[in-house]
Protein backbone atom coordinates (compact mmCIF):
# COMPACT_ATOMS: atom_id res chain seq x y z
CA UNK A 1 0.00 0.00 0.00
CA UNK A 2 3.27 2.43 0.63
CA UNK A 3 4.63 1.80 -3.14
CA UNK A 4 1.00 2.18 -4.66
CA UNK A 5 0.56 5.91 -2.32
CA UNK A 6 4.32 7.05 -3.38
CA UNK A 7 3.37 6.30 -6.93
CA UNK A 8 0.05 8.17 -6.81
CA UNK A 9 1.89 11.16 -5.00
CA UNK A 10 0.78 10.90 -1.59
CA UNK A 11 2.81 11.83 1.24
CA UNK A 12 0.54 10.26 4.38
CA UNK A 13 -1.36 7.42 4.46
CA UNK A 14 -5.31 7.00 3.71
CA UNK A 15 -7.29 7.17 7.31
CA UNK A 16 -7.16 3.64 9.35
CA UNK A 17 -3.87 2.66 7.77
CA UNK A 18 -0.10 2.93 9.09
CA UNK A 19 2.65 3.73 6.58
CA UNK A 20 3.25 -0.02 5.99
CA UNK A 21 -0.55 -0.55 4.65
CA UNK A 22 -1.62 -2.29 7.52
CA UNK A 23 -4.39 -0.79 9.91
CA UNK A 24 -3.87 1.89 12.14
CA UNK A 25 -3.84 0.92 15.88
CA UNK A 26 -6.66 1.39 17.66
CA UNK A 27 -7.34 5.01 19.66
CA UNK A 28 -6.52 4.93 23.10
CA UNK A 29 -9.26 4.20 25.99
CA UNK A 30 -9.55 6.41 28.65
CA UNK A 31 -8.44 4.51 31.39
CA UNK A 32 -10.97 3.13 33.97
CA UNK A 33 -11.70 5.74 37.07
CA UNK A 34 -8.80 4.41 40.31
CA UNK A 35 -9.21 4.79 43.64
CA UNK A 36 -11.77 5.22 45.87
CA UNK A 37 -13.53 8.57 46.98
CA UNK A 38 -15.41 7.45 50.53
CA UNK A 39 -14.52 5.19 53.13
CA UNK A 40 -16.89 3.46 55.48
CA UNK A 41 -15.63 1.79 58.44
CA UNK A 42 -18.21 -0.22 61.02
CA UNK A 43 -17.34 1.12 64.52
CA UNK A 44 -18.40 -1.24 67.83
CA UNK A 45 -21.17 0.30 68.31
CA UNK A 46 -23.24 -0.33 65.44
CA UNK A 47 -22.15 3.36 63.77
CA UNK A 48 -20.42 4.16 60.58
CA UNK A 49 -17.67 6.01 60.09
CA UNK A 50 -17.26 7.89 56.99
CA UNK A 51 -13.75 9.13 55.59
CA UNK A 52 -13.29 11.09 52.36
CA UNK A 53 -9.89 9.87 50.47
CA UNK A 54 -8.41 13.19 52.06
CA UNK A 55 -9.41 12.08 55.81
CA UNK A 56 -8.07 8.54 55.61
CA UNK A 57 -4.69 9.72 53.86
CA UNK A 58 -4.82 12.43 56.64
CA UNK A 59 -4.82 9.88 59.32
CA UNK A 60 -1.17 8.70 61.23
CA UNK A 61 0.03 5.63 59.65
CA UNK A 62 -0.18 3.50 62.22
CA UNK A 63 -4.31 3.83 62.11
CA UNK A 64 -4.29 3.70 58.46
CA UNK A 65 -2.68 0.07 58.80
CA UNK A 66 -4.96 -0.76 61.73
CA UNK A 67 -7.99 -0.17 59.50
CA UNK A 68 -6.50 -1.74 57.05
CA UNK A 69 -5.61 -5.25 58.67
CA UNK A 70 -8.94 -5.05 60.85
CA UNK A 71 -10.52 -6.04 57.30
CA UNK A 72 -13.79 -4.52 57.60
CA UNK A 73 -13.43 -1.21 55.76
CA UNK A 74 -15.89 -0.77 52.69
CA UNK A 75 -14.59 1.73 49.86
CA UNK A 76 -16.75 3.56 47.68
CA UNK A 77 -15.99 4.92 43.99
CA UNK A 78 -18.64 7.07 42.95
CA UNK A 79 -21.39 5.88 45.34
CA UNK A 80 -20.71 2.17 44.29
CA UNK A 81 -18.91 -0.06 46.52
CA UNK A 82 -15.82 -1.58 45.07
CA UNK A 83 -13.06 -4.17 46.75
CA UNK A 84 -10.49 -3.31 48.35
CA UNK A 85 -7.88 -4.47 45.93
CA UNK A 86 -9.65 -2.24 43.18
CA UNK A 87 -9.53 0.63 45.33
CA UNK A 88 -6.41 0.86 46.49
CA UNK A 89 -4.64 -0.36 43.40
CA UNK A 90 -2.01 1.75 41.74
CA UNK A 91 -1.36 3.51 45.67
Amino acid sequence: MAVFAKSIGLTESPPGLTSAGGPAPAAPTAPAPAGYDEIRVPLPDGGVRHLTLADFEALPLPERVALLMKGKMQFFRQGRAITAREALRGR
